[in-house]
């Protein structure tokens, strides 16, 4: 597990980052940046989530991993969905 990352527990919000071809499917739009999703479980940083957004009904995601242990391309572009807290400020 990553240092200094926090494990989100049960009611939690965090942000759903959807890569293609999830992207398509939650924007009518050509990208989009992050949807709010109630964690469900977690174990270590993979979440269970309910994602959120203005043109779906809310479902489920299930082993979310953590913008940390996804797997990236040679440019550093997330190959997999994946979650991340929310930016204070």
């Amino acid at each position: 597990m990553e240092p200094n990352i926090q494990i989100p527990t049960c009611g939690r919000i965090v942000n759903y980052i959807p890569v293609l071809p999830d992207i398509l499917k939650h924007n009518n739009h050509s990208f989009i940046k992050a949807l709010p999703a109630i964690v469900i479980e977690a174990t270590d940083l993979y979440v269970n989530m309910t994602v959120f957004s203005l043109s779906n009904p809310a479902e489920g995601r299930y082993s979310v991993p953590h913008i940390s242990v996804v797997t990236k391309d040679e440019h550093g572009n997330a190959l997999l969905s994946y979650w991340e807290w929310p930016s204070r400020g």
